[in-house]
């Protein structure tokens, strides 16, 4: 390795202090991300619903729209599962700022306010709650 590399190695500290510099980049760039996914989703969701309403009240007769109507739901009914699966990107960063708080057991679940939880970068030894029981 050249001395100039060493060199410019040795000032920027390596990988990590490149990804702390850039922690509030990523934090922006999720916040979008989520905006744009959630803004997505709501659009998609609701030009669903509103095509399915009219596919189902623009049938010829009542016992067509009652057909489709019983269609519709029993499609909601079989899939309702996609709906868990389409929450985990809406909920990702609300979930990853709670756990950062947490300071008890999965059942008996305690977590600090906002304000006092540790920071993520903190090391064990100056958490103050690293070293509360149960």
């Amino acid at each position: 390795m050249t001395e100039t590399k060493k060199a410019t190695k040795k000032k920027s500290g390596g990988l990590k202090a490149w990804l702390a510099a850039r922690e509030e980049e990523s934090d922006l760039y999720l916040s979008l991300a989520e905006l744009l996914v959630v803004v997505v989703l709501a659009l998609s969701v609701a030009a669903l619903i509103i095509l399915t309403l009219i596919w189902i009240f623009t049938a010829c007769d009542l016992e067509m729209r009652e057909l489709r109507l019983k269609e519709s739901l029993t499609t909601l009914n079989d899939n309702w599962k996609a709906v868990l699966i389409l929450l985990v990107p809406l909920f990702y960063r609300a979930i990853r700022r709670f756990i950062a708080r947490i300071r008890k057991g999965p059942w008996g679940m305690e977590a600090d306010a906002e304000d006092e939880a540790p920071k993520e970068d903190t090391p064990l030894e100056e958490n103050p709650h690293a070293e509360e029981e149960t």
